[in-house]
């Protein structure tokens, strides 16, 4: 896992997150190989309706694979948002004005949490 040094996040990685997706709908795949072999063995014994586990296990396989896409880009996204939002709000410093305890500001706080003052001002960090 690669971890960069300045933000502390994991960069989303291709191979393990499609992985871990896949991983995720474990049981879409195992019930749509299931479903695979049925239908060959339909197939091989001449069984009415062979095309029943078939269309069974063409929509488990593309429901794995949709699900599979989905857990990926939730991760992408998650990381896209840290890096322009996130990050961003942790990294800002407020000061007060009246006890001058220096905090992290919450996002749509706009007191001191030591004292309730609403006096604050943002610090350049």
């Amino acid at each position: 896992m690669t971890e960069s040094a300045t933000n502390q996040l994991v960069e989303p990685s291709d191979l393990r997150d499609l992985s871990m997706g896949i991983i995720s709908v474990w049981w879409t795949w195992a019930i749509s190989a299931v479903a695979i072999l049925l239908f060959l063995n339909a197939v091989d014994k001449e069984w009415n309706f062979p095309w029943l586990p078939a269309l069974s296990a063409l929509i488990l396989i593309s429901y794995g694979i949709y699900r599979t896409i989905k857990y990926r880009n939730s991760k992408i996204q998650y990381y896209e948002y840290m890096l322009k939002y996130g990050l961003k709000r942790q990294a800002t410093l407020f000061k007060c004005l009246l006890c001058g305890a220096v905090f992290h500001q919450p996002e749509g706080a706009d007191l001191c949490p030591e004292c309730y003052e609403s006096g604050i001002i943002e610090l350049d960090t």
